[in-house]
Protein backbone atom coordinates (compact mmCIF):
# COMPACT_ATOMS: atom_id res chain seq x y z
CA UNK A 1 0.00 0.00 0.00
CA UNK A 2 1.41 3.51 -0.87
CA UNK A 3 1.75 6.25 2.00
CA UNK A 4 -0.74 8.28 0.12
CA UNK A 5 -3.61 5.36 0.82
CA UNK A 6 -2.64 4.43 4.30
CA UNK A 7 -3.30 8.37 5.01
CA UNK A 8 -6.39 8.23 3.47
CA UNK A 9 -7.49 4.74 4.75
CA UNK A 10 -5.96 6.09 8.55
CA UNK A 11 -3.45 3.71 9.28
CA UNK A 12 -0.29 6.30 8.86
CA UNK A 13 -2.10 9.17 10.31
CA UNK A 14 -0.35 11.07 13.38
CA UNK A 15 -3.94 10.57 15.36
CA UNK A 16 -3.17 6.66 15.33
CA UNK A 17 0.39 6.70 17.23
CA UNK A 18 1.44 2.86 17.63
CA UNK A 19 2.66 3.52 21.01
CA UNK A 20 2.77 0.20 23.36
CA UNK A 21 -0.08 0.76 26.17
CA UNK A 22 2.71 0.93 28.50
CA UNK A 23 4.51 3.88 27.55
CA UNK A 24 1.06 5.56 27.75
CA UNK A 25 0.33 3.94 31.32
CA UNK A 26 3.41 5.90 32.16
CA UNK A 27 3.52 8.98 30.45
CA UNK A 28 -0.34 9.66 32.36
CA UNK A 29 1.56 8.53 35.51
CA UNK A 30 3.81 11.13 34.99
CA UNK A 31 1.94 13.81 33.66
CA UNK A 32 -0.41 13.13 36.64
CA UNK A 33 2.48 13.20 39.37
CA UNK A 34 3.59 16.66 37.68
CA UNK A 35 -0.04 17.50 38.13
CA UNK A 36 -0.06 16.95 41.82
CA UNK A 37 3.34 18.57 42.48
CA UNK A 38 1.78 21.61 40.43
CA UNK A 39 -1.35 21.63 42.82
CA UNK A 40 0.91 21.17 46.13
CA UNK A 41 3.51 24.23 44.91
CA UNK A 42 -0.19 26.64 44.31
CA UNK A 43 -1.60 25.62 47.47
CA UNK A 44 1.69 26.64 49.27
CA UNK A 45 1.75 29.05 47.11
CA UNK A 46 -1.74 30.41 47.91
CA UNK A 47 -1.32 29.79 51.94
CA UNK A 48 1.74 31.93 51.48
CA UNK A 49 -0.11 35.11 49.79
CA UNK A 50 -2.78 34.97 51.98
CA UNK A 51 -0.62 34.90 55.28
CA UNK A 52 1.21 37.54 53.89
CA UNK A 53 -2.22 40.01 53.03
CA UNK A 54 -3.22 38.83 56.92
CA UNK A 55 0.26 40.51 57.86
CA UNK A 56 -0.10 43.08 55.71
CA UNK A 57 -4.05 43.89 57.42
CA UNK A 58 -2.18 43.79 60.84
CA UNK A 59 0.04 46.56 59.63
CA UNK A 60 -2.45 49.16 58.09
CA UNK A 61 -4.77 48.66 61.16
CA UNK A 62 -2.04 49.28 63.66
CA UNK A 63 -1.33 52.39 61.93
CA UNK A 64 -4.57 53.25 61.06
CA UNK A 65 -6.17 55.98 63.37
CA UNK A 66 -8.07 54.96 66.32
CA UNK A 67 -11.91 55.04 65.71
CA UNK A 68 -12.61 56.39 68.97
CA UNK A 69 -11.60 58.96 71.08
CA UNK A 70 -7.71 58.84 72.88
CA UNK A 71 -5.98 59.99 75.43
CA UNK A 72 -2.97 62.38 74.90
CA UNK A 73 -0.69 58.95 75.92
CA UNK A 74 -2.24 57.02 73.63
CA UNK A 75 -1.45 59.52 71.00
CA UNK A 76 2.13 59.77 72.04
CA UNK A 77 2.44 55.93 71.55
CA UNK A 78 0.85 55.70 68.34
CA UNK A 79 3.16 59.17 66.92
CA UNK A 80 6.31 59.22 68.88
CA UNK A 81 6.99 62.19 67.25
CA UNK A 82 4.76 64.56 69.32
CA UNK A 83 5.41 64.62 72.86
CA UNK A 84 3.17 64.63 76.21
CA UNK A 85 4.77 68.10 77.24
CA UNK A 86 3.68 69.27 73.52
CA UNK A 87 0.69 67.95 73.40
CA UNK A 88 -0.45 69.22 76.70
CA UNK A 89 0.91 72.97 75.88
CA UNK A 90 -1.58 72.75 72.63
CA UNK A 91 -4.24 71.48 74.67
CA UNK A 92 -3.77 74.68 77.11
CA UNK A 93 -3.62 77.19 74.15
CA UNK A 94 -6.38 75.33 72.42
CA UNK A 95 -8.66 78.54 72.12
CA UNK A 96 -5.92 80.84 70.71
CA UNK A 97 -4.40 78.37 68.33
CA UNK A 98 -7.46 76.64 66.72
CA UNK A 99 -7.35 73.12 68.02
CA UNK A 100 -10.73 73.82 70.22
CA UNK A 101 -12.34 75.18 66.52
CA UNK A 102 -10.84 72.13 64.75
CA UNK A 103 -13.22 69.56 66.94
CA UNK A 104 -10.10 67.70 68.11
CA UNK A 105 -10.92 68.03 71.49
CA UNK A 106 -13.75 65.65 73.46
CA UNK A 107 -14.08 67.20 77.04
CA UNK A 108 -15.88 64.43 79.67
CA UNK A 109 -15.96 66.42 82.73
CA UNK A 110 -12.06 67.12 83.68
CA UNK A 111 -10.84 64.84 80.96
CA UNK A 112 -9.79 65.57 77.14
CA UNK A 113 -9.50 63.09 74.90
CA UNK A 114 -8.57 64.08 71.20
CA UNK A 115 -10.07 62.69 68.31
CA UNK A 116 -7.10 61.45 66.24
CA UNK A 117 -7.90 62.48 63.28
CA UNK A 118 -9.14 65.44 62.91
CA UNK A 119 -5.91 66.19 65.23
CA UNK A 120 -3.42 64.88 62.90
CA UNK A 121 -5.25 67.01 60.52
CA UNK A 122 -5.01 70.49 62.80
CA UNK A 123 -1.63 69.80 63.51
CA UNK A 124 -0.99 69.40 59.87
CA UNK A 125 -2.31 72.12 58.35
CA UNK A 126 -1.84 74.28 61.50
CA UNK A 127 1.20 72.87 63.20
CA UNK A 128 0.40 74.11 66.17
CA UNK A 129 1.64 77.42 65.62
CA UNK A 130 0.52 80.28 67.57
CA UNK A 131 1.34 84.00 67.75
CA UNK A 132 2.05 85.29 71.14
CA UNK A 133 0.36 88.41 72.69
CA UNK A 134 2.70 91.12 73.28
Amino acid sequence: MSSELRRTVGEDSPATDRRRPDAEGREAARIGADLVKLIAWLEESLEDAWQEIQDLRDKVSALSPAPSPITVEQLVQRHPALTPGGIRWMLFHRETNGLQKSGAIISRGRRLYLDEVRFLNWFASAGGRTRRKR
